[in-house]
């Protein structure tokens, strides 16, 4: 028995022996498959995060940043916008924003919101719903936030109702927080430093993170300095505003350098409204100062003089014969005097903005230097220095000027359009002695203890000093004895004009005002023009009279 064990163990064995370099070969074979399959699985894996991090990384993170960030529209994330004097026009006011979750939000929640008298801001986010309001509501507000989880934040609040300068600010979409009019447009990349909103963050629960609330990487310590001061700006505003004849606005410069003090236009706008106005017929979001193109009328008759003046046509003591009207190639422009001013040297022609005067000035001078003196002064091209905010209106060219077309040139009408602006550079040339400095809305860029001082022009001379003087007289005259008598008791000069033109339809007349201050040396000069106004000495000269005044006491008080 112990013999056949023995043999049964050694056959065993050497069925062992005989399989055992199998079962190595099977083992390597699976380690092989293993190892390769690992390498495989890295592989892809390898691949796949290449794939989510390099290749579609930026994609798959703005995925994710976008399902995490709860954008704020109207919150204040920009640079600040400032006058002269480093006094904030945006982010002077605050509000309350209360973020809430939607899905959370009953009729009790309601009742709170109510409570608020608050406003909906629009976010993309659409689980969450904000709620601005002005003023604070304790027992609201404890309320949202106990029950409803409310996340509430205090924080400026980039425009207020009735905002200052809101023309020359411009706006901001509420989108996506990019400036699209006025100086938000014009400085866009700069205020907003690349980050266009400010907005919550959330986690994958979009539940707002506690520590991570409020981003905003704009306007740290960034100033735009403007050239505007805003107690003068906010008072020329006022008045413009009363204006009931129509659409009004005012530019104010200051004379030796082509700074704007103020630009006001009437009536404004909200700045919370903007999404409704961009459609509407009445054109609520056009800055007139600087975009309205009118004809000029009577006021182009300042350029008409200059180039009689400057070619050599005309003196001081030329003499003009009006009958009442004037006649060119079987055309009749009437003058407003409709029996006729008789003779008239060139200051009371100006003095009394006679039609049959200025026809022969241009016809004597030519409808080329006409021309060449008009483009010289900014017509038929932007005025404000650095920035595309202002529209280049239209210059009549010489075939439109021939024949009968010179009568229309010579008194501002036919196919010449301008906006108040440019009519505010040509006033600003003559005050200046004949010297052109540009127009100026913004100065410098201070960012911390860095200012940048944007570049000016080199002034060049568009008419002699004897023309500028000799301008200034005739404007002189024209308040003492002209069509703005009305004025005389002040220590200004001027030019008034009534401009015929056809809107919707129907024909009107524009309102124009534009002079300096004071007659003989001047500081400042005002442009001022009423749409549909009517006459010029009525509806413009008496909105100058304020603004002189207002000007006055501004200087008294230390500008």
């Amino acid at each position: 028995m112990k013999h056949q064990t023995t043999a049964d163990d050694g056959r065993v064995q050497a069925e062992a022996a005989k399989s055992a370099p199998g079962q190595k070969e099977l083992q390597r074979r699976r380690m092989i498959a293993l190892t390769l399959f690992v390498f495989a699985a890295m592989a892809a894996l390898s691949y796949r995060l290449y794939v989510i991090q390099i290749q579609r990384g930026e994609e798959y993170a703005a995925m994710a940043w976008s399902q995490q960030r709860i954008p704020i529209s109207g919150a204040d994330g920009r640079a600040a916008i400032c006058d002269r004097r480093g006094v904030a026009f945006t982010g002077e006011s605050e509000e309350y924003l209360y973020i809430l979750r939607r899905e959370r939000l009953d009729d009790s929640a309601q009742r709170y919101i109510a409570a608020l008298k608050g406003r909906e801001r629009k976010t993309s986010n659409e689980k969450y719903q904000i709620i601005a309001a002005d003023a604070w509501h304790p027992e609201a507000s404890a309320a949202l936030k106990e029950e409803y989880g409310a996340y509430i934040l205090k924080l400026p609040q980039r425009y207020q109702e009735n905002q200052a300068a809101i023309y020359l600010l411009g706006y901001i979409r509420s989108a996506d927080g990019r400036g699209m009019a006025g100086l938000e447009k014009a400085f866009d990349e700069w205020l907003s430093l690349g980050q266009r909103q400010l907005y919550a963050v959330g986690d994958a629960k979009n539940s707002i993170l506690t520590g991570y609330s409020l981003k905003s990487a704009a306007g740290q310590g960034r100033r735009l300095i403007t050239t505007l001061d805003k107690r003068l700006q906010m008072q020329i505003e006022d008045i413009v505003n009363r204006v009931t004849a129509g659409r009004c606005c005012a530019v104010v410069t200051e004379a030796a350098t082509g700074d704007i003090l103020a630009c006001a236009s009437a009536p404004g706008f909200d700045p919370a409204r903007v999404e409704e106005l961009l459609d509407s017929p009445g054109q609520e979001l056009v800055n007139i100062a600087m975009q309205g193109q009118y004809p000029p009328g009577s006021v182009f008759k300042i350029a008409v003089a200059a180039a009689a003046l400057e070619s050599g046509a005309c003196t001081e003591e030329s003499r003009f014969f009006c009958t009442g009207s004037q006649t060119i190639n079987g055309v009749t422009i009437g003058c407003s005097a409709k029996e006729g001013h008789g003779m008239l040297t060139m200051e009371q022609a100006f003095a009394k903005s006679c039609n049959c005067a200025f026809i022969q000035m241009g016809q004597e001078a030519g409808a080329q230097a006409v021309l060449d003196m008009a483009e010289r002064l900014g017509f038929g091209s932007n005025v404000l220095s650095g920035l595309s905010m202002d529209k280049e209106g239209n210059l009549t060219v010489a075939a439109e000027a021939v024949g009968a077309g010179i009568g229309n040139l010579s008194i501002g009408q036919g196919t010449l359009l301008a906006t108040p602006l440019q009519v505010a550079q040509m006033t600003q040339i003559v005050a200046n002695d004949g010297m052109a400095t540009g127009l100026y809305l913004v100065s410098e860029k201070e960012e911390g203890a860095a200012t940048e001082v944007l570049p000016r022009q080199v002034p060049r001379r568009v008419m002699s000093f004897h023309t500028a003087q000799a301008l200034r007289s005739m404007m002189r005259a024209t308040v003492m004895q002209g069509t703005a008598r009305s004025l005389a008791q002040l220590d200004c000069g001027g030019k008034t004009g009534s401009a015929e033109a056809v809107a919707d339809g129907k024909e009107t007349v524009h309102a124009w005002f534009t002079g300096v201050v004071p007659a003989d040396m001047p500081r400042y000069t005002i442009t001022v023009f009423v749409e549909n106004g009517g006459s010029g000495g009525a509806a413009a000269v008496p909105v100058f009279g304020d603004i002189v005044q207002c000007l006055t006491a501004w200087q008294e008080e230390g500008e």
